[in-house]
């Protein structure tokens, strides 16, 4: 039972890494986008 409860909270908190890594992935990329907007190097 303990095993299974670690096993768990571990899985969590990988997915929670995970999260914020892709989180921080998509706003590192939305800055670029708008700073690209912004000098004119990039056309919608």
């Amino acid at each position: 039972m303990t095993v299974a409860l670690a096993l768990a909270a571990a899985a969590l908190m990988l997915g929670a890494a995970l999260w914020q890594e892709i989180e921080c992935r998509s706003r590192q990329a939305l800055q670029v986008r708008v700073l690209l907007r912004r000098s004119g190097r990039l056309i919608d």
